[in-house]
């Protein structure tokens, strides 16, 4: 390939249409204008939340499954054991980032309705119901021998986990 073909090909920014421009803008087509910064941060948090609660929600599968795997495919018995133990360690601290996101979440959604409409309340109840699962969970990390604590955790945590699914469906 030739300078010449490349230097006589350059773009620059002064090549931009201000007319395309000024017809999206009056229009409003590919911008929404009800949609604030709050609500795209607070849709960022939301998302957040899904995922983080999908790794700590890993944990329960994981511990259960250990043995069967571990049985199934021995070649595997080191990483099941370590990535089981990894997720065991970081449960917690993934948890605590999940009720901040919740949290940020619904408080940046609010501020950008100006009121707690329909979704919003269901969303309030998957967070209530988190933030028992998580007290529960507060006392699980100083006891962990206690099993009908460690179930009631894991039904509210699903339980929350489905409301949330609702959320996001009717959102």
């Amino acid at each position: 390939m030739s300078f010449d073909f490349v230097a006589n090909n350059l773009v620059s920014a002064d090549d931009f249409d201000d007319r395309e421009y000024e017809h999206y803008s009056e229009h409003g087509e590919g911008h929404d204008e009800d949609e604030g910064s709050y609500e795209e941060i607070g849709k960022m948090a939301g998302w957040r939340t899904a995922i983080l609660m999908g790794s700590a929600g890993l944990l329960l599968p994981i511990r259960r499954s250990t043995k069967v795997i571990i049985k199934t495919l021995p070649s595997a018995k080191q990483l099941i054991i370590s990535f089981s133990k990894t997720l065991g360690k970081s449960h917690i601290m993934i948890g605590i980032l999940v009720l901040a996101a919740i949290l940020a979440h619904g408080i940046l959604m609010f501020i950008n309705e100006g009121e707690l409409e329909l979704e919003g309340m269901i969303g309030l109840g998957s967070i209530i119901f988190m933030a028992v699962a998580a007290l529960l969970g507060v006392y699980l990390a100083k006891n962990k021998s206690t099993r009908k604590v460690r179930t009631i955790h894991t039904t509210l945590m699903v339980l929350a986990c489905l409301i949330g699914v609702f959320h996001i469906f009717i959102s």
